[in-house]
C-alpha cells in the first residue's frame, strides 16, 4: 500500500467557517490533496473497473432528499462524492466507453479544469488575460480546421464602436467584447 493510500484512510475534516474562507488553511490543503490523489488515482485505474455500473435504488434515492438547512462538512461532502457520485459516473473516461461524442477526461485536463476553476475566470467581456487565451483557442481552432479569417459564425467580436473584426468566432465573449483603448475613451 502506498504512502498516499494510508495517509487517506485518516479522517476526513474539515470546519465550517463564518466566510468563504476555510478555518483552516492547511486542513483544507490536505483534503485537497488528497481529493488530487484520488482522482489521479481513479484516472489511472480506470480500466480495472467496469467501463459502467447501474445506479442502485438507494443510491439514486439519496439524491431525491430535502434541501439541507445546516452547514455541511467539506470533507463528509467529499466522502458523499467518492461514495455515491465517482462510482456511478458516465463512464466516458473508461477507455473500453464508446456512448457519447465527447471526450474522454484526462488527468491533464482534469489539472487544467482545477487552475481554470481557481481562477474563476467570467469570459464574458472585461480586459483580463483568459479572454485572450480562449481567444488564442478558437484561432488555433479556426487554422487547425482550415477555416477562413472571415469565417462566419453565430458569435463575432464586436468592439465598442460597433466594428467587427470579422474573425471566425465561436466563444461566448460576442459584442462585450472591447479594446482597451475604446474602452476608456470618452
Amino acid at each position: 500500500m502506498t504512502a498516499t493510500r494510508t495517509l487517506r484512510r485518516a479522517p476526513l475534516q474539515s470546519e465550517s467557517s463564518e466566510t468563504l474562507d476555510p478555518r483552516n488553511w492547511d486542513d483544507i490543503r490536505a483534503l485537497g490533496h488528497r481529493m488530487l490523489d484520488d482522482m489521479l488515482d481513479y484516472a489511472a485505474e480506470i480500466r480495472d473497473r467496469p467501463v459502467w455500473r447501474p445506479i442502485p435504488d438507494e443510491v439514486r434515492a439519496r439524491f431525491h432528499a430535502t434541501l439541507p438547512r445546516q452547514p455541511s462538512d467539506l470533507g463528509e461532502v467529499y466522502r458523499e462524492f467518492s461514495d455515491f457520485i465517482v462510482p456511478y459516473a458516465t463512464g466516458n473516461v473508461h477507455p473500453g466507453f464508446m456512448g457519447w461524442v465527447h471526450g474522454g477526461g484526462t488527468a491533464v485536463g482534469m489539472l487544467a479544469e482545477m487552475l481554470a476553476a481557481g481562477l474563476n475566470a467570467n469570459l464574458g467581456g472585461r480586459d483580463h488575460i483568459p479572454v485572450e487565451v480562449e481567444r488564442q483557442i478558437v484561432e488555433w481552432m479556426r487554422q487547425m480546421f482550415g477555416f477562413p479569417n472571415a469565417a462566419s459564425g453565430i458569435f463575432r467580436h464586436r468592439h465598442v464602436d460597433g466594428e467587427s473584426d470579422g474573425g471566425a468566432g465561436g466563444t461566448n465573449i460576442g459584442a462585450r467584447t472591447l479594446r482597451p483603448q475604446a474602452r476608456y475613451r470618452r
